[in-house]
């Protein structure tokens, strides 16, 4: 329990939600003003031109794509028989090395060159092997068109994070082992997408070498993170013929007001602020055949589906191909239903073979091949075929750029990060409130406070200093993921004897979204992926701005705040920063050299070196410590020697 009640005492309402609130509107604006902007797109030129705008942006949000066209070496390494159709079992390189595996279904009934539907799996363990998944592939072939589902990268055969010698998985796969790329990506300011779409690309690519795919008539479809897979892919590939999203597209205020966290590969950096949403992926597509496959009892929300699928159709009305733009969806949960396929199925035999379906052939249930029957590796894992290959997670880290910036030129950059953000932080009044002042038994005056970071943004704060204070004193400001519960914790309060005894004072400060100004849940709950943090971390990166960078910007209010007080000497603030709250005490030690003293705890001693264990450890390293783009212009190392070099380093 710590020293504060819920809500600041009863001061705050709502305070665990201030900064998703204050994000919520913000997104309100940038959204609006985008959506404001496409309602005003006249004709077919302009929306071109919007659409070459967006997909501009979004390839460099990503990073851009990861390489150039490599030999395929594909390796058709099995065939096996269905009811209909065959399945070749394949393996291909999209990038030296980079093995893809993925199930070729080819119809029996064959003549000539045939219309081919790339699958995109969605997060299943399985891949491209989950039955929904497998059925949708085995549908298509079984009404004449060609499929080829393909796993991606943390799923199916293809797990990165793994023993391999014994195939164990030392993270666990797909979303988490996503985003545990995922943030090495980040920090080399990129986005692990440009490796699904890469490897989407290149199944292109290999489909076109095929003597019976109609390379003019290629399509795409695909569920949850197969849906967004489509999606990404029709903005940047004009190869695609027609598309089926499902169980994906809805409007982004939309999705974050439920405050569900996005897989790594779902979140783009300046998304938001770049106006870019979910409708923006559709409209590049236009005039081109789209049907947008959703359920009733999603959680990408059926409202916001509606209101993409609205916004598109009225572009596709520019195009004079409102037929070309379609909307099915069916009473269920998250999920490729089977009503989902059938639609899928005529929506692509119509618009690629042109044949009206009346009725949909459908796979039996003693038809359907198991996971181990559609196995392309000897050994189920590509790492494991190929031990010598670097794994996704290795070629990522081996990128990271081992040049030193200038130290005058990080130290820019760091203010710049701290005070601007996405754009000029607002500095709000500070507006200080003491709400309770008392003398406990050791003499010390204990105070519980709080005031402004930012509008709308509350910071809350513990206050010790001697209860006989005369003059000016120093002062240390503790940041700690729970810092104000840190005065009922005696092992901490002996730890940090050293900074409140001998007349001086003590500033434990909560920081944005944490201890008692924190979302509800357990600490544990709050930080852990695709918990409160995490969530609020990725959505900063999609205004453009960083959760540490913010936090850092709060840990310089709080040095403000003291420096307003008569019983603080400004001249002698120091930071201490502990555990997840080391990295933004540290940003704003750089950011302000008037800071007298600092000390950190829990700290890593460089994310680089972190990264290079490759199962790094999350506690030192995770969205809300980490910085978009840092590891290509400085490391914590770089950092610690600026305040070494100033003489602010203990």
């Amino acid at each position: 329990m710590g020293i504060f009640q819920p809500k600041v005492d009863g001061y705050v309402q709502d305070i665990g939600h201030q900064f998703l609130a204050k994000q919520l509107r913000e997104a309100e604006k940038y959204l609006g003003e985008g959506q404001a902007f496409k309602a005003s797109l006249a004709d077919p030129e302009e929306v071109r031109k919007y659409a070459q705008r967006q997909r501009e942006y979004f390839l460099g949000a990503i990073g851009g794509l990861p390489g150039d066209r490599c030999d395929l070496n594909p390796q058709i390494t099995d065939t096996i028989a269905g009811s209909g159709y065959k399945v070749e079992k394949i393996i291909f390189e999209s990038l030296p090395g980079l093995y893809v595996t993925a199930n070729l279904y080819l119809p029996d009934t064959i003549k000539g060159k045939t219309p081919a539907v790339l699958v995109a799996c969605g997060h299943a363990r399985e891949a491209k092997a989950y039955p929904s998944y497998h059925s949708y592939a085995a549908m298509l072939a079984k009404n004449g068109l060609i499929a080829f589902a393909v796993d991606p990268v943390g799923q199916g055969e293809r797990l990165q994070m793994i023993d391999r010698a014994t195939g164990a998985q030392i993270v666990n796969w797909g979303t988490r082992e996503h985003s545990y790329i995922g943030l090495a990506c980040t920090l080399l300011g990129q986005n692990i997408t440009r490796y699904f779409i890469w490897d989407l690309m290149r199944a292109i690519d290999y489909l076109q070498t095929r003597r019976e795919v109609d390379s003019t008539k290629i399509g795409c479809s695909g569920s949850s993170g197969g849906g967004t897979q489509t999606s990404q892919l029709i903005l940047l590939d004009d190869r695609i013929a027609a598309a089926a999203p499902s169980c994906y597209i809805t409007e982004r205020l939309c999705y974050m007001k439920s405050f569900d966290a996005h897989d790594a590969e779902q979140n783009y950096f300046g998304h938001i602020s770049a106006r870019f949403n979910y409708d923006d992926f559709l409209i590049a597509f236009a005039p081109k055949p789209l049907l947008l496959l959703g359920v009733s009892y999603d959680f990408f929300p059926v409202e916001g589906l509606r209101q993409a699928y609205e916004e598109t159709r009225r572009i596709y009305s520019l195009f004079d191909a409102e037929d070309n733009c379609r909307l099915c969806v069916d009473e269920a949960n998250h999920a490729l239903t089977p009503a989902s396929q059938r639609t899928g199925v005529k929506f692509f035999s119509e618009v690629l073979a042109g044949k009206k379906l009346k009725a949909v052939a459908e796979p039996e249930k003693d038809e359907i091949i198991t996971p181990e029957e559609l196995q392309c590796t000897q050994t189920g894992q590509v790492l494991m075929d190929y031990p010598k290959v670097p794994s996704l997670m290795e070629r990522i880290v081996a990128e990271i750029p081992s040049k030193k910036t200038d130290a005058d030129q990080i130290i820019k950059r760091v203010k710049s990060l701290v005070w601007d953000g996405v754009e000029k932080r607002q500095k709000s009044d500070l507006q200080p409130k003491i709400i309770s002042s008392e003398v406990d038994v050791r003499d010390f005056r204990i105070e519980k406070l709080f005031f402004n970071s930012e509008p709308d943004i509350t910071l809350a704060g513990v206050y010790i200093k001697p209860a006989q204070c005369t003059g000016k004193i120093p002062v240390t400001v503790v940041v700690a993921p729970d810092a104000t519960a840190s005065l009922t914790d005696s092992f901490t309060m002996t730890r940090l004897k050293k900074l409140w005894v001998g007349g001086k004072g003590i500033l434990f400060l909560d920081l944005r979204a944490s201890g008692a100004i924190a979302p509800e849940g357990s600490p544990d709950e709050i930080n852990a992926i695709y918990g409160p943090v995490f969530t609020l971390a990725y959505n900063a990166w999609m205004f453009g701005d960083n959760l540490v960078c913010q936090r850092a910007f709060d840990v310089l209010r709080g040095v403000e705040y003291l420096r307003s007080r008569h019983d603080v000497d400004p001249k002698q603030i120091s930071v201490c920063g502990e555990a997840d709250m080391a990295a933004p005490a540290l940003l704003a030690a750089v950011a302000d050299d008037k800071i007298k003293n600092t000390e950190f705890t829990g700290l890593a001693e460089s994310y680089r070196e972190e990264l290079q264990k490759i199962f790094y450890d999350r506690k030192i390293l995770n969205e809300w410590t980490a910085i978009h783009g840092m590891l290509t212009e400085f490391d914590i190392p770089d950092l610690l020697a600026i305040l070494e070099d100033r003489g602010q380093l203990i």
